[in-house]
């Protein structure tokens, strides 16, 4: 399983670490476009053959217009692009893909051929199991999708309860989804039990990869993931993360060298290297 970190801006040593990179689309626009600072350091790594995957700004709250969403593909070259989707809205969503993949395919002849060299991951959607699994039916048909991308909110929603942790949810949801579709998965983001959830799938290869700014938000509130507390979070604040992911807090030289640590036991254990 491979893994993309997503850090501070000023700190974008940790997403190198990763075995791919997670490109938050809204984070280029406000950085000035692809050619200065956040949109240049994904580029770049475009250009040399890093698997970048282009998000579409949606868990964020800002998502990106198909028209802007694709205009940074033509720039940037990313490997994947993560079409629209409308969180607990599974028609919208698929109403969304319909649209973008329409989009996609207009313009001239050399830039149609660009992007059809772009992979796309569609994210079903839903409020329940059965609107999100009808979604994520509707969006395999589809032959330009070529992975499906678990969600964790709606996974959270449509598999669990606020009780559930999401290594639990988004496990009923790879296994109905394995059932219905030989596309790679994809899991967006993670909670608390994100370390478990990786080591699960270490060997498994219906799930691809994963993102998150699991390594970087829990090494800047001074958690290390040790074999002590079996890799994972400790303390109610830590295992409810009740602090809100702030991409742009000032990241200590400490919090650095932590998270660089961190990243190095979360690769471990999706490697299959170290064990919960």
């Amino acid at each position: 399983m491979k893994l993309a970190f997503i850090s501070n801006p000023s700190f974008l040593e940790l997403c190198s670490f990763g075995d791919i990179e997670m490109c938050l689309a809204p984070l280029v626009w406000e950085g000035g476009g692809s050619e200065t600072g956040y949109g240049r350091y994904y580029k770049q790594a475009a250009a040399v053959g890093r698997f970048v995957i282009l998000d579409n700004g949606a868990a964020e709250g800002a998502l990106m217009s198909p028209s802007d969403l694709l205009d940074l593909v033509d720039e940037m070259r990313p490997a994947e692009v993560v079409a629209p989707d409308i969180l607990y809205d599974g028609p919208a969503t698929i109403a969304a893909v319909l649209e973008f993949l329409r989009v996609m395919g207009n313009g001239s002849r050399l830039r149609e051929s660009k992007r059809s060299q772009v992979r796309v991951m569609a994210v079903p959607q839903g409020s329940t199991r059965q609107e999100y699994m009808h979604c994520a039916a509707a969006l395999e048909m589809f032959p330009e999708v070529t992975t499906l991308g678990l969600s964790k909110r709606s996974t959270a929603r449509c598999f669990g309860n606020d009780d559930t942790p999401l290594v639990i949810a988004r496990t009923r949801a790879v296994d109905a989804l394995s059932c219905l579709t030989a596309k790679p998965l994809h899991l967006l983001g993670g909670d608390w039990s994100l370390p478990w959830e990786v080591a699960r799938y270490a060997s498994a290869p219906a799930v691809r990869s994963n993102d998150s700014s699991f390594v970087y938000w829990y090494s800047h509130e001074g958690v290390s993931l040790t074999p002590e507390t079996r890799y994972l979070p400790t303390g109610r604040q830590a295992l409810h993360n009740v602090r809100p992911v702030d991409l742009f807090a000032p990241v200590s030289p400490e919090a650095r060298a932590r998270a660089l640590r961190n990243g190095e036991v979360m690769i471990q254990l999706a490697r299959g290297e170290v064990f919960p």
